[in-house]
């Protein structure tokens, strides 16, 4: 699963130091990892890796972080 997210944003949902990536892994024990697209310079990319069931959680785990926001 990728999620495509603005730039702007991308810091809160990842958070100082990839905390926010770590602890939703923590949580999912999904693989999240976040990257720019050449093709898309504005946004970032979320990559996350996992069962059904981890990704699930991990897109629930980084929705809570970004409604914080």
């Amino acid at each position: 699963c990728t999620l495509v997210v603005p730039d702007s944003v991308v810091g809160h949902i990842a958070g100082l130091g990839g905390k926010g990536l770590h602890q939703s892994h923590d949580i999912s024990g999904a693989q999240l990892r976040a990257y720019t697209d050449k093709a898309s310079p504005l946004e970032r990319c979320v990559s996350i890796r996992g069962t059904d069931q981890q990704i699930g959680e991990a897109l629930i785990a980084l929705g809570k972080r970004f409604m914080r926001k």
